[in-house]
Parts: structure tokens; sequence; C-alpha cells
């Protein structure tokens, strides 16, 4: 099945995509091909930032590496599940290496998919948009 590689909603209101990743290259390289495609892109390096910036950019959803630095994915999650003041959106998350640590928590919300790297930007895109269309069911 096919998957459009604009955002899914309507388009006065473009996507949200939180990237978190620790590698500026590849923040970049997915920032900017989404951006491109039409997605409203904000990114974070760290645990930290990424926290932060779900609070202060308000995703629609987080693509996530679960290898970050200064609070890593599982750090991230926790603090969804567990802080109210921060948003708890659909997750993706996109790793390099399928270890116990990241098997363990690839499952439970708000992971909603998972993508081994390296992955092309339009396919993030039609993942992005996959798990947006099963969210809201339309």
């Amino acid at each position: 099945m096919a998957f459009s590689r604009v955002p899914a909603r309507d388009t006065a209101k473009p996507v949200r995509v939180l990237l978190a990743d620790p590698d500026p290259f590849t923040l970049a390289l997915y920032s900017l091909g989404l951006a491109r495609i039409g997605f409203e892109v904000d990114t974070a390096g760290s645990g930290l930032d990424c926290v932060s910036k779900l609070r202060s950019f308000d995703p629609d959803v987080l693509v996530l590496e679960p290898e970050l630095l200064w609070g890593d994915g599982a750090g991230v999650l926790a603090r969804m599940r567990e802080d109210e003041d921060v948003p708890s959106v659909p997750v993706i998350v996109l790793f390099a290496t399928s270890s116990p640590q990241v098997r363990g928590y690839l499952s439970a919300p708000p992971v909603r998919a998972t993508f081994p790297k390296p992955v092309t930007v339009h396919s993030l895109a039609d993942r992005i948009n996959h798990v947006l269309h099963r969210q809201t069911g339309s």
C-alpha cells in the first residue's frame, strides 16, 4: 500500500514533526527533506532538548533515536508517560542497532512504529503519515 508523500492533514496546518537524534548530519538530512515535502520540523540533539521541544514546539509526532545524550530515548519516553507537562504524542523510533534496551521499549506506548536506520526521507514521511492516519482513523 502506497502512502502520500505529503502531510496527511489539512495543508493550512502542516504536520509538526520533532526529530530527536544525536547526529547533526542526520538531523539536517531529515529536517531539510521533510520540510521540502511540506512538514513543519524542529530538531533536538539531546534528551533534555527533546523534552523541552516537546513542550514548546507541540509536535504531532516525535521521531526518536534511542541513543540521545543527556537523557536517552527511554528517558524521554518515561517523561512523556509520567509528566503531565510533557505532551504524549505518537513516537516513531529510528534505531541503528537492535540492542536489548531498544527492544525493551519498542512496543510500549507512546511508541507507534519502529524503523531501522538508514531510512530514506520519503520512507520516513510515509511512516509518519501512516502513524498519524492510524491515530485519527481517517
